[in-house]
């Protein structure tokens, strides 16, 4: 029975109605009417009945790249084959322990056994929910029409993220209905710019987000901790909170990023978030202020030394992938540059594994990049003369590294790649002989000292000798690019590059208004949390986001497509094309240089990741 008739009203708004979440089976797909038969699109499902879906295996094992062109989506299903877990029954279909139907309150408290006041009457009765429920049985699409104007109403950012956290832990259909539909309207909600302020008030925040939590002081016994959680899951977003976002060591309270990036997971591709397990790992906090706030609720100690805390990720890694299968993807998140690099080193090879800061942020931002030279009409790899890095954290490391594969692809030799990259950490300008340059910093390290500059050197005067093309910004230093860094840069190239990737929008180098009036206009600007349109001498500028939101929904979907076992660097330069390829004329007229649509960005990433595998 359709959803609707189920619940005996038609739709008002003329939304398409989603079936109820307890009711079999729901379907995702990306911004398409369901025109494929239903069989053939089960294995695009999760499925919350007792049957584990063997009847469906010789569909759900065709070509996951033929499913994905016959169906116009990159939503196919991350679970059409058993894992290795499920297949050992660890994993129950519904969640991994066995229970009695819930019913009357219990049910009511369960966000996937109702739709709140969309459930039909046929279901409140089943479930005992006569008279817990308001008696106007409503429909899906009122429901999510209902969430978004109270959104509207709210002129608070932190009010508006409540509002959506409370419908995740009420009615998910609902919730997972209103933020695919309403992806690019609701983004910057439950992500950047507002999900740092979560983040920064996490302990005073209600509700909160849920995650799974699990301290060093649990290390021997991770996987205990691990089976606490009671849904299936294909990916895990994991952070030890130690680089959050622009401000730094947030420990614990760490956990509001990831469960940000889990909704956007849904948001982008329709993902069921119980099948994304937001982990945060409380390994302690070099935060005093933290450590002294009475309401900070992570572990009130010091971060632990550098060999427990691989010994503690060791285990967390075998534990994973012992519970949830060896094919759990796995998403690192705002760790530090040290940790981030040595994980990835280690594991990348050994399971499915990338880190979102170093990869998915150079995937972006070279997809920027290729669509800037686009908009002028410039050939990439001839026109990149000189670009200039302001930071040199692992965003910027793992982007200047995807800019010289790039450029290496299009026969450009290595040493006339790296001879183009130009970076500055917090000591200043990187050349050999320097005092703290780390491993990955030595590849663009300057081969000396240019004689015009000195150790002291600062960001305009490093330009002003350079004379780059772009200058890419993601040191979490607010308004490092000046007015008089913006006008040099102007001077220097006809239509300058600039990129203020800083989150959240307090952390900017520059905003997008300062960044087309210091240069009249002439700026290609992109930034990491989302800016306004701007109007500028009878000019209309919309900026683009240059983050990777865009980039590890696609990503994580393109490589459950092809089955993969590990992330290769070809493929996530793929990706970057892919991401481009999207940009349009008017876009371009308006100055972006990134495609806008969260879902279009994510389908076709997925693709060309699927593809490339």
């Amino acid at each position: 029975m359709g959803a609707q008739a189920a619940r005996g009203t038609q739709n008002p708004l003329g939304t398409k109605a989603s079936r109820p979440m307890h009711a079999g089976t729901h379907v995702r797909f990306v911004g398409k009417e369901l025109g494929y038969p239903c069989r053939l699109l089960r294995c695009q499902a999760t499925r919350f009945g007792s049957g584990d879906g063997v009847q469906d295996k010789e569909q759900c094992n065709r070509s996951r790249r033929q499913l994905l062109v016959e169906t116009g989506t990159a939503a196919a299903a991350l679970r059409s084959e058993p894992s290795e877990a499920r297949e050992k029954g660890v994993l129950d279909t519904k969640t991994r322990t066995t229970r009695e139907a819930e019913t009357g309150i219990q049910a009511l408290r369960d966000p996937s056994a109702q739709s709140g006041c969309a459930t039909s009457t046929v279901d409140r009765q089943r479930l005992g929910l006569e008279g817990l429920l308001p008696p106007q049985v409503s429909s899906t699409g009122v429901e999510v029409a209902r969430c978004m104007k109270a959104l509207r109403l709210e002129t608070s950012p932190l009010a508006r993220y409540r509002i959506l956290i409370c419908l995740q832990r009420e009615d998910l259909s609902t919730f997972v209905q209103t933020i695919t539909e309403h992806a690019d309207e609701v983004l910057p909600i439950i992500y950047t710019p507002t999900v740092g302020e979560a983040c920064l008030n996490f302990s005073t925040l209600y509700p909160r987000p849920l995650g799974l939590y699990i301290s060093h002081f649990e290390k021997g016994r991770i996987r205990d901790i691990l089976r606490h959680w009671p849904h299936k899951v294909d990916t895990v977003v994991v952070t030890d909170g130690e680089r959050v976002l622009g401000f730094g060591d947030l420990g614990a309270h760490g956990m509001g990023i990831v469960c940000g990036k889990a909704l956007v997971y849904t948001a982008a591709t329709g993902v069921l978030p119980n099948s994304i397990l937001p982990l945060t790992l409380d390994v302690g906090t070099n935060n005093r202020q933290l450590l002294e706030d009475p309401f900070y609720l992570g572990e009130r100690n010091k971060r632990i030394s550098k060999t427990s805390y691989d010994s503690f990720v060791e285990e967390v890694v075998e534990g994973l992938r012992a519970e949830f299968g060896k094919k759990v993807l796995i998403h690192l998140e705002d760790f530090s540059p040290t940790n981030a690099f040595s994980i990835l080193q280690k594991y990348r090879e050994k399971c499915l594994m990338f880190d979102d800061d170093v990869q998915c942020t150079a995937v972006v931002v070279v997809a920027a990049l290729l669509g800037a030279f686009r908009l002028t009409k410039r050939n990439f790899e001839r026109d990149l003369t000189s670009i200039v890095f302001f930071g040199a954290g692992q965003a910027n490391l793992g982007t200047a590294s995807m800019i010289v594969d790039t450029l290496m692809d299009l026969g450009v030799s290595e040493q006339d790649a790296l001879s183009r990259i130009w970076m500055l950490d917090s000591r200043g300008l990187i050349y050999a002989g320097r005092d703290g340059i780390t491993l990955q910093k030595r590849r663009f390290q300057r081969p000396f000292l240019p004689k015009e500059l000195n150790s002291d050197s600062d960001l305009q005067e490093v330009i002003q000798y350079v004379h780059p093309c772009a200058l890419v910004g993601a040191a979490s230093i607010p308004g490092s690019f000046t007015p008089s860094v913006i006008r040099t840069m102007s001077k220097l190239a006809s239509r300058p590059i600039i990129f203020s990737l800083s989150n959240p929008t307090s952390r900017t180098e520059c905003t997008a208004e300062e960044a087309y009036a210091y240069s009249s206009g002439r700026a290609i600007f992109a930034s990491g949390s989302p800016f306004d349109p701007v109007d500028l001498d009878s000019k209309h500028f919309c900026p683009s986001q240059a983050n990777n939101a865009l980039v590890f929904p696609g990503l994580a979907q393109g490589l459950r497509l092809a089955n993969a076992s590990s992330v290769d660097n070809r493929v996530l330069r793929a990706a970057a094309r892919a991401l481009s390829s999207l940009l349009g004329e008017e876009d371009m007229l308006l100055g972006r240089v990134l495609p806008p649509s969260l879902r279009e960005s994510a389908q076709a990433v997925a693709k060309a990741v699927a593809d490339a595998v």
